[in-house]
């Protein structure tokens, strides 16, 4: 059984899942933990594959910068003292003093890091993950090493205190805790809302100042959109009434304004069809199903 498996994923919080927690999504890691939601495949992301490839290049890339040997690492660890906490690495020194994270980014990312000499800054996601590393592995210090848009390299050096250290264990607990509860840590979207209650219970709640004004503030926002909506639609039937049948729309200079082409030609299966060539057989694979909330902000 592989590691990235989903028993094997959500039997333990993993580095990913801290990058996850840093950016504000505990309730999506919770939800995936108890299986009510399916992790997002990055089997056919070539970012991500690339990335992947680009692994040891970045690595002797870093070699050469600090004038040192890093080893592969190809396995989990979990941690001596908690078992839920696991994670995988990518390389770490040959003394085993230090780890090094290696990412390739777009190029557009580096405006989120900082310059070599200045004080460290990046994503707190990466922070996060880097962090994560060090307490299952029990050092102090992780590299992150990155690559933007395959050309320009920096790398960033985190040294871990135990009080660092002890805090995000703390804050990975609770989430564990939400997982072993099945209770759910406030929703990051509206998706993992309607995740976590799907049927309402037919009573009222009263709400606080912050959630009426809340509402307030919605219900403005969703009657600006309604005019942007109207926009939207109107300006796009004039742009489709100038280009009838053509497939593109080009400035004078050449450049594509639009698009709009036929979709490829696709197969699919008719209810309707079936049900009125064959009533009896549609009838019996008939289900009931459970209908879903409406949210309504009234104003």
């Amino acid at each position: 059984m592989s590691d990235f498996d989903p028993e094997i994923r959500n039997a333990a919080i993993w580095s990913g899942d801290s990058r996850r927690i840093a950016k504000g999504d505990a309730a999506g890691v919770v939800l995936e933990k108890l299986g009510r939601t399916e992790p997002e495949s990055l089997d056919d992301v070539e970012s991500v594959q690339m990335g992947k490839m680009l692994e040891p290049v970045v690595a002797r890339i870093f070699e050469e910068t600090h004038n040192c040997r890093l080893k592969h690492l190809d396995s989990a660890l979990t941690h001596r003292k908690h078992a839920w906490l696991r994670s995988h690495f990518d390389y770490e020194a040959e003394d085993r003093s230090y780890l090094v994270e290696t990412k390739n980014y777009h190029h557009h990312a580096a405006q989120y890091f900082s310059e070599m000499g200045d004080p460290v800054r990046v994503p707190d996601a990466d922070r996060a993950q880097c962090l994560h590393e060090a307490i299952v592995h029990g050092v102090s210090t992780v590299y992150l090493a990155v690559l933007f848009g395959g050309q320009r390299y920096r790398d960033f050096r985190f040294d871990f205190t135990p009080e660092e250290k002890e805090a995000w264990i703390e804050r990975l607990a609770e989430v564990w805790a939400n997982v072993q509860t099945s209770t759910m840590p406030p929703p990051a979207t509206a998706a993992q809302a309607r995740e976590m209650w799907p049927q309402d219970n037919g009573h009222s709640i009263v709400a606080n100042k912050q959630i009426e004004f809340l509402c307030l503030q919605l219900a403005q926002y969703k009657e600006q959109a309604k005019g942007m909506d109207n926009f939207i639609d109107e300006a796009t039937a004039v742009i489709q009434g100038f280009m009838g049948d053509r497939a593109e729309l080009v400035a004078v200079d050449g450049k594509t304004l639009a698009t709009w082409k036929t979709a490829k030609s696709s197969r699919r299966f008719s209810a309707d069809l079936l049900k009125a060539s064959m009533p009896d057989i549609y009838d019996r694979f008939v289900v009931e199903n459970i209908g879903s909330r409406r949210f309504l902000v009234k104003n």
